[in-house]
């Protein structure tokens, strides 16, 4: 049996769900994806799996006697995504799999919509699960994005800039973008690193 696979970007949260993406769901005998990807969907007929590890969703895929299988990622499928390196076990894999991509809205060009800004300039740095030196991309001139993992790794950022005597530079600090209880706040470094903010966020700085 030939699988058909689609790995679907679904944006930074509902509101940037595509209609290809939804399409492809909605056909879906299995869906597989983590607890957050999985709650944003409406009702559907299809087998749920809740995974996030690549070898756990790439085994799941292997054993499925399913031949139409939907795999959720957040954001989209080319940036910053996990979805690269199960799209490279696929093809690798001893099975005959068809595998496609569906692009979602990525919470650069969200954010970038959102402030009215060109994002084909904007510097992004991934923060996720990372220890950086953010004082060595910020303020030099160019925009930069931090996406970060949590609260706290916001607030280390602007820690870390504060440190650096960038206490009173304006940032952009926006939370749960592509929800409905999206939150976009204009502030200094200095606020930023003690504001509570939410998990889901990422920092805009220069």
């Amino acid at each position: 049996m030939k699988k058909h696979i689609t790995l679907i970007g679904m944006g930074c949260g509902p509101l940037g769900v595509t209609a290809a993406g939804m399409i492809a769901i909605e056909n879906a005998q299995l869906i597989i994806g983590s607890e957050r990807m999985i709650e944003i969907l409406p009702e559907v007929s299809a087998r749920v799996v809740t995974e996030l590890h690549t070898h756990e969703i790439y085994q799941v895929i292997s054993e499925a006697s399913e031949e139409k299988i939907a795999v959720l990622f957040s954001g989209d499928v080319g940036f910053y995504s996990g979805a690269e390196k199960l799209y490279e076990m696929l093809l690798d894999g001893d099975e005959d799999h068809k595998v496609d991509l569906i692009a979602g809205v990525s919470v650069l060009q969200y954010l970038a919509a959102r402030l009215g800004l060109s994002w084909q300039d904007i510097k992004v740095i991934s923060a996720h699960g990372r220890d950086i030196d953010p004082v060595k991309y910020a303020f030099t001139g160019k925009k930069v994005l931090f996406l970060t993992s949590s609260a706290e790794g916001l607030h280390e950022i602007c820690a870390k800039l504060c440190d650096a005597s960038f206490e009173n530079k304006r940032v952009v600090v926006a939370e749960r973008l592509g929800y409905e209880d999206e939150n976009i706040i204009y502030c200094l470094v200095s606020e930023a690193r003690d504001m509570p903010v939410d998990d889901l966020n990422v920092l805009l700085v220069g």
